[in-house]
């Protein structure tokens, strides 16, 4: 699908068996209802040459977000809206919290989805953040730091991740993930974990 020319968030889950050349799913308009494009809350679902496709709505021949599904199992979902943020004097940032929960919500219905059509584990996660470099991380008042740091690259690939258990919590599989994007940005780890290490929304 077109996208705006904004920084983008790509998720990759890709099931190892996806490389068996004779492995296909039939995704069912009901298991479809789980494929929604990260962070939007209205969408167009199709099936096409690849497999099934959700996206959010088109304007200007655009649209902000997609997921794909495709037929050997894989699933690209791309988001083009929640790093578009800036503050006042010109910079980009992240919204720490809104881009976190984003992606555990869309994890987690993504693997209801791939539970449902019985896909054989692992699965590998890859999060790339495209045209970053510039961008910083938004951060409560009570986790301000004097020193702002910025993105130094305009890809970020962050380091993938296993998935071997379906029962396992989204947030603690991401938690890696969204710990080195807060490297990238100046900070120890993500701050939006407590000392139990469960995910809070502050």
């Amino acid at each position: 699908m077109p996208l705006d020319e904004k920084a983008k968030i790509v998720l990759h889950l890709i099931p190892i068996i996806s490389f068996n050349p004779a492995q296909k799913y039939e995704l069912t308009e009901e298991a479809a209802k789980n494929l929604s494009p990260i962070s939007c809350h209205g969408w167009n679902r199709r099936y096409n040459f690849d497999g099934f496709l959700t996206y959010s709505s088109m304007e200007e021949g655009r649209v902000y977000a997609y997921t794909q599904f495709f037929k050997n199992g894989i699933i690209e979902a791309v988001e083009s809206s929640l790093l578009g943020n800036k503050y006042p004097d010109g910079r980009f940032y992240i919204p720490s919290v809104c881009f976190e929960e984003a992606l555990i919500v869309s994890l987690s219905n993504y693997l209801t989805v791939f539970k449902s059509l019985n896909v054989s584990l692992p699965i590998f996660l890859f999060l790339t953040l495209l045209q970053v470099k510039g961008y910083s991380m938004a951060v409560a008042p009570n986790h301000w730091k004097p020193r702002v740091d910025l993105i130094d690259r305009d890809i970020l690939y962050v380091p993938e991740e296993v998935i071997e258990d379906y029962d396992i919590v989204s947030s603690n599989i991401l938690r890696p993930c969204f710990d080195s994007i807060w490297n990238a940005c100046g900070f120890p780890r993500s701050l939006n974990y407590n000392e139990a290490g469960e995910w809070k929304r502050k």
